[in-house]
């Protein structure tokens, strides 16, 4: 896994939004020193670990659930699956409707409390089903 040269304990995320935010920003020169040279080492590693980010949150809605179980914030390979119900209709709580409830599974960090992944309960069916028939 690529390192960004963000040492903060900043998810990878945002510290992938950070880079594109200094790049987009035409007076933050984080990535050029004085004379407007580029620093080189820095640009090349913050851009391999962004690439990295945006490979794996575009990742095709029905892709393979099996997914690396060490955490890719402090390396801990202490990870586990777990489900929960959300609702983003604003519907209160006792007037819910079944289409206004979904399942979403996430694999967490037992150890930083990092969610790693997150898959909806219609993808884990559609990859449940396309194993089963395989």
């Amino acid at each position: 896994m690529k390192q960004f040269t963000d040492q903060s304990t900043a998810t990878r995320t945002e510290k992938a939004k950070r880079v594109l935010r200094s790049l987009a920003n035409g007076h933050d020169y984080r990535y050029f020193h004085g004379d407007g040279y580029p620093r080189h080492n820095d640009l090349q590693q913050d851009a391999a670990a962004t690439l990295e980010v945006l490979e794996q949150l575009t990742k095709p809605a029905n892709a393979d659930v099996t997914v690396s179980r060490e955490c890719p914030e402090c390396g801990s390979a202490e990870t586990e699956w777990h489900c929960a119900q959300t609702t983003n209709s604003g519907v209160v709580d006792g007037r819910l409707r079944m289409h206004d409830v979904s399942t979403v599974f996430y694999l967490g960090c037992n150890h930083c409390s990092e969610t790693i992944r997150t898959v909806s309960g219609d993808d884990v069916a559609q990859w449940m089903n396309t194993a089963a028939n395989a």
